[in-house]
């Protein structure tokens, strides 16, 4: 197969409410890249930096991707697979974004990523005053979520584990809890806050620490497992899918140069993959989940559109194992989005394959085209 065609399209969205953090945009822009081959398939990707978080800005993905259209037209889409990702070496793009939104259009249009399950689980977001988490939890139990998640660390470490006590409460013991802390909080304050919520068995902590190389402290004087995120950056990514885990692991305990670095990927048990920041793509991190069995990898958005959270959807019953919940919660954040329709999302999980059909029904004519060939 050969890509016969690769357009890139431009998006800007309303939202329906604030970015959560300080001086964040009000719209929400993006790039749709749509890759089809000469066998009538077709995939899309989305390049979406996002402000604040990602070093690159729109302008410098969308001139980069510009750039990245022209070695995809009439070259057949095995080799450019091993272009985008071949032994966790990226060579399309210097930048994390443009790095996952090609590979998910071409892993599409190439059939290399299909989805192994039909209904992939989702994660329900925990927000708010007690009143309002015990609401929503009790409403996600209803609704048959798996998992839920509770945002600490904004307020003081007494008021959060009150907070979580009122979400474990509603919940009860068949839906896990997991908590996001943001890096919000020193080493003391993390073990306090740990020790409150033990009895709650929650399902992990996500970046407890202000300081990531405190981890295994963390790990070594409480038994609640840990989950990465902000400190989980793409050069990690790649040591960790180029074979590196064990040499990291060995370099930190014997105190070598550079074995600090590994220290927080070493003791975490959860990996939380945000494509767009890391730019891994669907088959990376299905080479990821297979090399390293006993981590446990979880997609997440970064308040991409519903093309991109549908892609994400795909990705994880592509490459993750394990039908861990995922989070897909940034789209209520969107005011209007780009598919023809509504996330197919029911009994907290959502229906993967209804979710792609919408990709095949998108009105490009309301997009800015930016470059095709």
């Amino acid at each position: 197969m050969k890509c016969t065609a690769a357009r890139l399209y431009r998006y800007r969205l309303p939202l329906a409410m604030p970015l959560p953090w300080p001086g964040a945009p009000d719209t929400r822009e993006g790039l749709l890249l749509r890759v089809e081959s000469d066998s009538g398939r077709f995939g899309w990707g989305e390049i979406a930096p996002l402000p604040g978080f990602s070093r690159e800005t729109l302008e410098k993905a969308t001139e980069d991707a510009v750039q990245c259209l022209l070695c995809l037209k009439d070259e057949p889409l095995d080799g450019l697979l091993e272009l985008i990702q071949e032994e966790g070496e990226t060579t399309v793009s210097p930048y994390p974004s443009v790095q996952s939104g090609v590979a998910m259009a071409i892993s599409m249009a190439a059939g290399a990523a299909e989805p192994k399950r039909e209904q992939q689980a989702l994660n329900a977001l925990l927000a708010g005053d007690i009143e309002s988490i015990t609401a929503d939890a009790t409403r996600a139990k209803e609704e048959g979520y798996l998992a839920a998640k509770l945002k600490v660390g904004r307020e003081g470490v007494e008021a959060d584990i009150e907070r979580a006590k009122a979400a474990a409460k509603a919940l009860g013991r068949t839906v896990a809890l997991r908590f996001d802390a943001n890096q919000a909080w020193t080493l003391e304050a993390a073990l306090a806050f740990a020790d409150g919520v033990r009895s709650l068995v929650p399902e992990y902590i996500e970046e407890p620490l202000r300081d990531p190389e405190q981890l295994p402290d963390f790990v070594a004087k409480c038994d609640v497992p840990v989950a990465l995120d902000e400190s989980l950056d793409a050069e990690l990514l790649v040591a960790l899918e180029g074979g590196m885990l064990d040499d990291l692991e060995d370099n930190a305990r014997r105190g070598l140069p550079g074995g600090e670095m590994g220290l927080p990927l070493v003791v975490a048990r959860y990996l939380i993959i945000k494509p767009t920041l890391t730019g891994i793509g669907p088959r990376a991190l299905a080479h990821l989940a297979k090399a390293h069995p006993k981590k446990h990898f979880i997609v997440s958005s970064a308040f991409e559109s519903g093309v991109g959270l549908v892609l994400l959807a795909a990705m994880a019953a592509h490459a993750a194992p394990r039908n861990l919940p995922i989070g897909l919660d940034t789209h209520r954040w969107l005011a209007e989005d780009v598919l023809p329709g509504p996330l197919p999302i029911e009994g907290g999980a959502i229906d993967v394959l209804r979710a792609r059909a919408l990709l095949e029904a998108i009105d490009t004519s309301k997009l800015e085209e930016v470059a095709g060939v």
